[in-house]
Parts: structure tokens; sequence; C-alpha cells
């Protein structure tokens, strides 16, 4: 007949009771916990928000005491087979391209090196998709004025505004010193904005193409994406067909068309692609 062993378990001493909390805790941190997320404060793109190119740059604002930074890009969480950046150092920022175009929801997990321990904070972003902005080739639309949401697109990872109207790719931030017509063109054909070169100095039809007279200072439309436009010249490609030594210009201004002397010193800002605007 079996009888019933009672079995008697014997106290744990506080002391490795404490020990072993202690041990278990910095085994979650050191894995990532939802605790330590509060020491990446805030990235750019916000979390949630749509991409708006193939092509982009993660920005993000992290405690002091961080010493080390590592991004990874998936298509599930946790995974980095779209992009695995390596050591990022104490960069707070980090660049990433060819990334899906089909409106498919990315994983962006930032892992940080913080008193001796990696951890990681968890974003998700919905992929851009072509058909939902028109479509990088999309055939401009002559024949109808769009509004600035719909007109105006962050491309190359919000260093260049794609133009739906015209087709063309412009600098959101044009180049902030003065120049000659002449080395103006140079400068623009120099040009590498997010590694994409082949840019040029615009047309007089498409540098008019941005402006509206309606508005000043700049006179471009309202709730335009650019950056840094200054209400001043900005030299065009197009000579001036009976006086050589001059060349047409726009005034970011009051919007007005002129020509000045290719000798003078004005703003140039570089566009890429082309139509039936790019005529010198």
């Amino acid at each position: 007949m079996w009888r019933k062993q009672r079995y008697r378990m014997s106290p744990i001493n506080p002391s490795v009771t404490r020990l072993l909390v202690g041990m278990a805790l910095i085994t979650i941190l050191g894995w990532g916990s939802s605790t330590a997320m509060a020491a990446i404060s805030s990235i750019s793109p916000s979390n949630g928000t749509t991409l708006t190119d193939a092509s982009q740059i993660f920005s993000w604002t992290g405690s002091s005491n961080i010493t080390e930074y590592w991004l990874n890009v998936g298509s599930t969480l946790g995974a980095k087979n779209l992009h695995d950046s390596g050591s990022l150092g104490t960069s707070t920022s980090g660049a990433v391209s060819n990334l899906p175009i089909n409106g498919s929801t990315l994983y962006v997990r930032l892992w940080h090196f913080e008193e001796g321990n990696w951890l990681y904070t968890d974003f998700t972003f919905p992929a851009f998709t072509v058909a939902e902005n028109g479509g990088l080739n999309a055939a401009p639309l002559w024949d109808k004025v769009l509004p600035t949401a719909m007109r105006f697109v962050l491309v190359m990872g919000g260093a260049a505004v794609l133009d739906r109207e015209t087709g063309l790719v412009w600098e959101q931030t044009p180049q902030s010193t003065t120049v000659q017509w002449s080395d103006a063109r140079v400068a623009c054909t120099s040009r590498t904005v997010f590694g994409r070169k082949g840019w040029r100095l615009p047309s007089v039809n498409e540098l008019a193409s941005l402006l509206d007279t309606t508005q000043s200072n700049p006179a471009l439309p309202i709730g335009h994406p650019f950056a840094n436009i200054l209400p001043s010249r900005y030299w065009s490609a197009t000579t001036n067909a009976d006086q050589h030594a001059l060349a047409w210009e726009g005034h970011l201004g009051n919007g007005e068309i002129t020509r000045n002397v290719k000798a003078s010193y004005l703003f140039a800002w570089c566009v890429r692609g082309g139509g039936l605007l790019s005529e010198y």
C-alpha cells in the first residue's frame, strides 16, 4: 500500500532571492525590455507615418548616455532582411534605400547601447505605395491644377520634391550661396542629392512652373514642402535669344520673370528629370 510522502521545502535565503531577482531584471533589460524604451524620445518620420519613397532617412533623439546605435529594417517584427546598418556609432540618423513600394508594413528596430546593455525600440511604418501618389513615373497632368497636398511629394528620403504637375524633381533645399550663371550650371551638373546625380539648372519655363504670383516671399504655392527659399533671384539655364550676355531668371519674392546679365550673382535651384518644359 502506497504511503503519501510529505516533503518540506527549505526556506530560501532572502539575500539569494534578491540576487536571483536582480539577475532576472538584468537579463530582461539586456534583451530589450519595454521599460528601457524611454531612452529613445522621438523618431522621424513619426512612428506609424506612411513613407513617401523607396529611400528614407530615419533620424532620432536619444538620451545623452547612449554610446552606440544600430538600425535594422525587416518585413516582420525583429527581422533585418531589408536593412542592417551595422554600428552607427553615436550618429542619430541612418539612410535606408531599396525599401518596398507596395504599402506593406515595415518593421524598424532601433538598437542602442546604454550603460553596458544593448536595448531596442520597435517602430512600424506603412511602405510607400506607387499608385497612392500617382507614381514616380506618372505622366504630368498638363490639363489640371492640383492642390498643393496632392501636387508635391517628398522623395529621395525627403531631400527632393516631385512636382506631379510637371514630373520634375526639385531640390528640397536650394543652394544658399550666389553664383554667376556659368557657375550655376556647373554647380547643378556636379550636384549629388541622396546619392543621385543627373541634376541641372532649370529652364525658364520649368522655373516659372513653380511660381505662384498670388503669393510672395516666397512666391510659391501655399503649403509647399520646400525649405530655405529666399525671396531673391534664381537663375534659369535659358539664354536670352537676342542678347546672349543675358539669361532669364525668376524672382522668388514676387514671382517675376526677367532677364539678367550672366556675370551677376544669383542663387541656383537644381532640378532633375524633364519633359516638354525643358527647353533652353
